[in-house]
């Protein structure tokens, strides 16, 4: 069985929604000189971004205080007592 490939960033802010995070994420590519595009929403409603011609669905690793993680669905708020995220990109 072949593994895909996931990239796992933290960037320096932290973002309380998707929509905010996508915007912050694809001008970090931008930013790099590579290009990232937001495709679609995949069946539960994750985001799907084109990095470099690959296609990622993202995921969002929020931890809040003692090292508690949270995984929200996409569209909700999140806490605003979060403490680090990391955003996983998992090739499709």
């Amino acid at each position: 069985m072949l593994s895909k490939n996931k990239i796992i960033l933290e960037l320096d802010d932290l973002y309380y929604n998707m929509d905010d995070l996508l915007d912050a994420l694809i001008k970090h590519y931008k930013n790099k000189g590579i290009k990232c595009e937001k495709l679609y929403d995949d069946k539960l409603r994750n985001p799907v971004l084109l990095v470099d011609l690959k296609k990622y669905v993202v995921n969002v690793k929020n931890i809040g205080p003692n090292l508690v993680q949270y995984t929200l669905p996409p569209r909700t708020v999140w806490p605003t007592f979060i403490q680090a995220q990391q955003i996983i990109l998992k090739e499709l």
